[in-house]
C-alpha cells in the first residue's frame, strides 16, 4: 500500500472537517472544565510553597500565619469569579481582558491586555512544562541534564494533539485532570480524618531550605500573599474561552467558571490545612505536595499516585494556553492589530497558526532558560494580574454607562449590546473592589517578583502595545462619546485636508464610536482605502497626507499638492 502525503497528515492531524462542522465540535461542561481549568488547577502543587518559603525567613512559628493568608486569597478568589461571571453574560461570545477593554476603555487599553495575556499564555506553556519536567526528574535523577529536551518534546507533542480539534484534545486532556483531582481529593479526605483521630503522622529528616533572618513584618506577610497569589492564574481562561463552549455558551462557561472556583479555593485551603498539621518544611526538594503525601499516605500506592498526578496536571496545565492562545490570537487579528493569516483555521477547524507560534515561542523560552522554572516564574503572574485589572476596570466603565441608559434603550458597541440594568450600582462595585485589589496585588508581584530579582518586565508594561502595529482605528486620547451616537467626520475634513493641533475630529470607522482629541499631527493617521468615507485614496496620497502631518508638526512650510 502506497502512504500518501495525504494520508500521513490524516494520521497525524485527523481526517479534515468541513466548515459547517464547527458548531458540532464546542465542548461541553465536563471537557471545558478539564480544558480550562488544568491551569488554575495545578497552582495548587505550588502555591501553598510559595507562601510557606516566604514565612521560612522568619521561622516555623510564623508558619500559622499560611491560614489567614489563604483565606484572604480565597476571598479574592470569590470576588474574581463573581466578577467573571458578570463579564460572561454581559459578552456571551467571548468576554477575555482584550474584548472587555477594548469596548469600554478603547484601543490603547485592549492593545495592552492582549499583549499582556498573550505573553503570559507563552510563559504559561513554558513554566507548566518546566515545573512537570523538574518532577519527573526529581524522581527519575538521570533525567536532570535532558530537562530543555524533554521538555520541548512534551511542547511538540502537546502542538500535535491541539491541531487535531478542541474536542479530540479536551477528551485526551480531561482524564489526567480529572485524575489529579481525584488523588488530591482523597489526599485531603484522608488527610482530614486522620488529623481528627490524631493518627496524621509529621515530617521528619527534610532540611528546611531558608533559616530565619529576618523579624516579622508587614512587609513579610505582604510577600508571602503576593506569592500566594499564583494560585488566581487561570482564573480568566473561561472567560476567553466562551466560544468553545456548547449553547448556551454564556450560562455553560459561567457554571464551569463557578464549579472550578469552589473545587480550586477548597483544595487550597484543604492543601495549606493540612500542611499546617503535617508541619511540612519548606524546601524546594522535596515539595510540600510530596511531604503531604508521604506523611498521609506514607510509602505506598497513594503517595506515587498524588505525585504523578501533580507531574501530569503541571504538563496538562499548558493545554488551556493552547486553547486559550489562538482564540485570543484570532480576534486581535481580526481587528488588524496584528496579521490577518492568525484567522485562518486548519483542516481540523482550528487556528493551527496561533497554536504554532505559541509551541514556537514557549519552546525558545525553555531553551534560553534552560527549562528552569526558577528564572520564569518571576514573569508569570504579572501578565494575568494586569489583564484582570483592565477587565475589571472595563467593566466598571460598563455598568456605569448602564445607570445613564433609561429603560427600553439600547446602546450597541462593537462587542455587544447594552441595556438599562437595574441592579448596575451593585454590579459596578463589586467589579470595582475587585479591580481595586488585584490592581494592588499586581504591583505587590511586579515588586516582589521582577525587582527583587532584577528580571526584565517590559512585557507587562503598557509600551507593550508597541509590540502592535499602529492600526487606523487606534486613534489618540480617544474618550467615550457621552451621547452614543457616531458622528461623520467626512464633511469637516476632506480627504487631502492637512490635521492641525487641537482640532477635533471624529472616529470614521462605526464601531469605535469615540470622540477623538487630536493632540499632535503626527499621531493623526489617515484612513486606510477600505476605511475612507470619500471613496478610495491611493497609497501615494495617504504617504503625502502622512508627510504634510509631519512638515507642519515641525513647522517646515510645503508648497500646496497639485
Amino acid at each position: 500500500m502506497k502512504v500518501t502525503r495525504t494520508s500521513v497528515f490524516d494520521l497525524i492531524f485527523g481526517k479534515p472537517l468541513a466548515t459547517a462542522d464547527a458548531s458540532h465540535q464546542a465542548i461541553s461542561k465536563r471537557v471545558g472544565l478539564a480544558v480550562f481549568a488544568s491551569d488554575a488547577m495545578s497552582s495548587i502543587a505550588y502555591a501553598t510553597q510559595e507562601i510557606l518559603l516566604v514565612l521560612a525567613l522568619v521561622g516555623t512559628s510564623a508558619f500559622v500565619l499560611s491560614i489567614p493568608i489563604s483565606l484572604v486569597i480565597v476571598g479574592l478568589l470569590i470576588v474574581l469569579t463573581l466578577s467573571y461571571r458578570q463579564t460572561i453574560f454581559a459578552y456571551p461570545n467571548g468576554g477575555g481582558a482584550y474584548i472587555v477593554a477594548k469596548d469600554n476603555l478603547g484601543n490603547t487599553a485592549g492593545m495592552v491586555a492582549a499583549a499582556a495575556l498573550l505573553t503570559d499564555y507563552v510563559l504559561t506553556v513554558a513554566v507548566s512544562v518546566s515545573n512537570g519536567v523538574e518532577q519527573i526528574a526529581s524522581a527519575i535523577p538521570a533525567l536532570v541534564n535532558y530537562r530543555w529536551e524533554l521538555a520541548s518534546l512534551l511542547v511538540v507533542v502537546m502542538t500535535l494533539i491541539n491541531m487535531r480539534g478542541v474536542k479530540e484534545s479536551g477528551t485526551v486532556f480531561a482524564i489526567p485532570t480529572y485524575f489529579f483531582l481525584v488523588t488530591v481529593t482523597l489526599t485531603l479526605v484522608s488527610g482530614l480524618i486522620q488529623w481528627l483521630n490524631g493518627s496524621l503522622a509529621t515530617v521528619t529528616g527534610v532540611q528546611a531550605a531558608h533559616h530565619a533572618v529576618e523579624n516579622l513584618s508587614l512587609l513579610i506577610i505582604l510577600r508571602a500573599f503576593s506569592n500566594g497569589c499564583t494560585a488566581l492564574t487561570g482564573v480568566e481562561a473561561i472567560s476567553n474561552g466562551v466560544l468553545s463552549f456548547k449553547e448556551p455558551r454564556g450560562k455553560n462557561a459561567a457554571n464551569t467558571l463557578l464549579v472550578m472556583s469552589i473545587i480550586l479555593g477548597s483544595s487550597f485551603l484543604g492543601i495549606t490545612l493540612i500542611a499546617q498539621a503535617v508541619q511540612v518544611v519548606p524546601a524546594e526538594f522535596p515539595t510540600v505536595i510530596s511531604q503531604i503525601g508521604s506523611a498521609v499516605f506514607g510509602n505506598t500506592l497513594g503517595y506515587f499516585m498524588l505525585i504523578a498526578g501533580a507531574a501530569i496536571i503541571l504538563i496538562m496545565a499548558a493545554n488551556t494556553s493552547f486553547n486559550a492562545f489562538p482564540l485570543l490570537s484570532a480576534q486581535v487579528a481580526a481587528d488588524g492589530f496584528i496579521p490577518r493569516w492568525f484567522t485562518n483555521r486548519g483542516n481540523k477547524l482550528t487556528y493551527n497558526t496561533g497554536i504554532g507560534v505559541l509551541a514556537l515561542a514557549a519552546i525558545a523560552l525553555i531553551v534560553i532558560f534552560d527549562a528552569r522554572v526558577t528564572r520564569l516564574i518571576p514573569l508569570y503572574a504579572i501578565g494575568v494580574f494586569m489583564s484582570f485589572t483592565l477587565s475589571q476596570a472595563g467593566m466598571v466603565a460598563r455598568w456605569t454607562r448602564a445607570g445613564r441608559l433609561k429603560k427600553g434603550e439600547t446602546m450597541r458597541t462593537s462587542a455587544s449590546a447594552q441595556v438599562h440594568d437595574p441592579h448596575w450600582q451593585g454590579k459596578r462595585l463589586l467589579n470595582l473592589v475587585g479591580g481595586h485589589h488585584v490592581r494592588r496585588c499586581g504591583g505587590r508581584v511586579r515588586h516582589h517578583q521582577v525587582q527583587r530579582r532584577r528580571l526584565d518586565h517590559y512585557h507587562c508594561h503598557p509600551r507593550s502595545r508597541l509590540h502592535f502595529p499602529s492600526h487606523p482605528r487606534a486613534l489618540p486620547e480617544c474618550r467615550p462619546d457621552p451621547k452614543h451616537q457616531v458622528r461623520d467626520g467626512a464633511a469637516d475634513h476632506p480627504p487631502n485636508a492637512d490635521h492641525h493641533p487641537g482640532r477635533r475630529r471624529a472616529s470614521r470607522h462605526p464601531s469605535t464610536r469615540r470622540i477623538c482629541q487630536v493632540d499632535r499631527p503626527s499621531l493623526a493617521r489617515r484612513p486606510y482605502r477600505h476605511q475612507s468615507d470619500q471613496g478610495r485614496h491611493s497609497s501615494t496620497q495617504v504617504a503625502r497626507t502622512h508627510r504634510r502631518g509631519r512638515a507642519a508638526h515641525r513647522g517646515i512650510a510645503l508648497p500646496p499638492p497639485d
